[in-house]
């Protein structure tokens, strides 16, 4: 059988984030890579119920009735807000300052690269 092509995925936390996380992990014997393949396995076999996943994720789909129906531009305007608002709350209630979830500062793609390949080899403890 041949083998499969790998893909890569790279995401943005805040480091005090995922140092809590990975510690969590760590104590359960799991890393990050692992429970990222055991979630997109259980999506992509529909095993997972999407909406429940959506709800864990605070991701509102367009069939629901509480979203304004976005025709106008003004629509749209009132759904940014109640996210923003909705994401804010959210932020409190976890008791993280937006401070925290804030996007870094621009970065080049040599950069961007830089800080992957590091991760990477943090991952794999070669760094």
């Amino acid at each position: 059988m041949p083998a499969q092509p790998i893909a890569q995925m790279n995401i943005r936390m805040s480091a005090q984030l995922k140092s809590a996380g990975d510690k969590v992990l760590a104590q359960a014997g799991v890393t990050p890579t692992r429970i990222v393949r055991a979630l997109w396995k259980k999506i992509s076999q529909g095993a997972a119920d999407l909406s429940q996943v959506k709800e864990v994720l605070g991701i509102a789909t367009q069939s629901d009735s509480s979203l304004p129906s976005a025709k106008s531009s003004t629509d749209k305007m009132d759904a940014m807000r109640r996210g923003r608002s909705l994401f804010a709350e959210g932020l409190a209630t976890w008791g993280i300052s937006e401070s925290e979830v804030a996007p870094p500062e621009e970065a080049s793609d040599t950069d961007r690269y830089a800080e992957a390949m590091v991760e990477r080899m943090k991952e794999r403890a070669v760094w």
